[in-house]
C-alpha cells in the first residue's frame, strides 16, 4: 500500500506537504476495533449471566417438578417439592404437594382395606377349611369303616350275592378315597396346614412337592437363601400364595416345563447413616409360553400383585411370547407403623 501524499500551498508561504502513514491509520482501526469488540464481548457476559439466573430461578424448579412427576408415575407417592421463589411456580408446586399427599393418602387407604379384606378372607378360609376337617373328614372315614364292614359281612354270606355286594363296596371305598384325596387338597389350598407351626422354608418345600407330585413332568428348581424361621403370619402367607400362584399359572396356562423359584433375604442398605429395613425377594422364574402384551393381568395376579402392595412391597411381572415369565415380588421385613407419620420425601432444591 503506497503513502497517501498531500501538498497544501499558502501564498507567500513555502508549500507543505502531509504525508500519510498507513500502518498507523491501520493500528489506531484495529484498536477502535478491540476497544468495541471487548464492550460487545462484556455486555453479552453479562446478558448470558442475568439470562442464567432468570432462566436458572424457571427452569431449575420445573426440572424439580418433572422429577416429581416421574416419581409420582412410580408410585412414589411420599414425594414432596420445595417451594420455589417464583409466585406462579409456587402455586404448580403447592398443587402438586397437595396431589402427591391425597395420592399418598389414598393409597394407605387401600392398602388398608385391602389388608382388611384378606385378612376376612383368610379367616373364612380358615373357617372353611376346619368345616372341612371336623366335619368332611370324619363323615368320609365314618363311610369307609362302614362299607369296609358291610365288605367284611358279605364275605360271610352263603349266597352267590356276595361278589355283587363285594363289588359294590369296593366302588363306594373308591369313591370316598378320592373324596379325601380332594378333602385335603382343599384344606391345602384354603390354609396351609402347618403355617406357623414349621419354618418357612420347610413350608414352601412342602408346596413345591406337592405340585411336583402331582405335575410329573414339570420340574422345580428351588433355591432358598438365609431365612428366618418366620416372617408373621402376613408375610409367610403372601409368600406362599405367590408362589403358589405363579407356579399354578406356569403349568395351567404357560405350560412351562422347567421353572426356578428363588427367595432369599436381602439385608438393609445404609444411606446417610441410617439404616432402612431388609427386604425380601421372590423370583418365580418359567419357560412357558410366556404372556402377550395386550392381555390383561388375570385375577390371580391382580390379587398377588394387591397382597404383596398391601405389605408395602412391589411385584413386577416380565413377560414375552415365547419366552416365558418372570415374576419379581421384594416384601419389605420391617414395616413402618401405621399410626407413625410419614416423613416427605423431598425432590430437588428450589431457588
Amino acid at each position: 500500500m503506497g503513502r497517501a501524499v498531500r501538498v497544501v500551498t499558502v501564498e507567500g508561504a513555502s508549500p507543505i506537504v502531509i504525508v500519510g502513514e498507513p500502518a498507523d491509520e491501520i493500528a489506531e482501526a484495529w484498536q477502535d476495533f478491540s476497544s468495541l469488540a471487548i464492550v460487545l464481548l462484556s455486555l453479552n457476559v453479562v446478558v448470558l449471566a442475568v439470562l442464567y439466573v432468570v432462566l436458572g430461578r424457571v427452569l431449575d424448579p420445573l426440572a424439580s417438578l418433572s422429577k416429581g412427576m416421574l416419581n409420582l408415575e412410580d408410585g412414589h407417592y411420599a414425594t414432596r417439592l420445595s417451594r420455589p421463589k417464583v409466585k406462579e411456580l409456587a402455586v404448580i408446586t403447592e398443587r402438586f404437594n397437595m396431589l402427591a399427599g391425597a395420592l399418598d393418602t389414598a393409597r394407605e387407604e387401600n392398602a388398608r382395606l385391602y389388608r382388611q379384606l384378606i385378612t376376612v378372607q383368610e379367616e373364612e378360609r380358615r373357617a372353611i377349611a376346619n368345616e372341612l376337617h371336623d366335619e368332611a373328614g370324619p363323615c368320609l372315614f365314618g363311610i369307609t369303616a362302614n362299607a369296609s364292614s358291610i365288605q367284611n359281612l358279605a364275605e360271610q354270606l352263603p349266597d352267590n350275592r356276595t361278589k355283587e355286594i363285594s363289588r359294590r363296596v369296593g366302588e363306594i371305598l373308591s369313591i370316598a378315597e378320592r373324596l379325601k384325596l380332594l378333602n385335603r387338597a382343599l384344606l391345602k389350598k384354603l390354609r396351609p396346614g402347618p403355617l406357623g407351626r414349621v419354618k418357612l422354608a420347610e413350608l414352601l418345600d412342602e408346596l413345591i412337592v406337592g405340585f411336583q407330585r402331582r405335575h410329573p413332568g414339570t420340574h422345580v428348581t428351588t433355591s432358598f437363601g438365609n431365612l428366618a424361621e418366620s416372617y408373621g403370619e402376613a408375610i409367610d402367607l403372601t409368600l406362599y400364595r405367590c408362589i403358589q400362584e405363579g407356579i399354578t399359572n406356569a403349568i395351567r396356562h404357560g405350560k412351562a416345563e422347567h421353572l426356578t423359584v428363588d427367595l432369599a433375604e436381602e439385608p438393609a442398605p445404609r444411606r446417610s447413616g441410617k439404616r432402612s429395613a431388609a427386604k425380601l425377594c421372590l423370583c418365580i422364574g418359567d419357560d412357558g409360553k410366556g404372556i402377550a402384551p395386550a392381555t390383561p393381568k388375570g385375577f390371580g395376579l391382580s390379587t398377588m400383585t394387591e397382597r404383596v402392595r398391601s405389605l408395602g412391597g412391589s411385584c413386577t411381572i416380565e413377560s414375552a411370547p415365547s419366552k416365558g415369565t418372570m415374576i419379581h415380588v421384594e416384601i419389605p421385613v420391617q414395616r413402618m407403623s401405621a399410626d407413625k407419620p410419614r416423613v416427605p420425601e423431598l425432590v430437588g432444591e428450589m431457588s
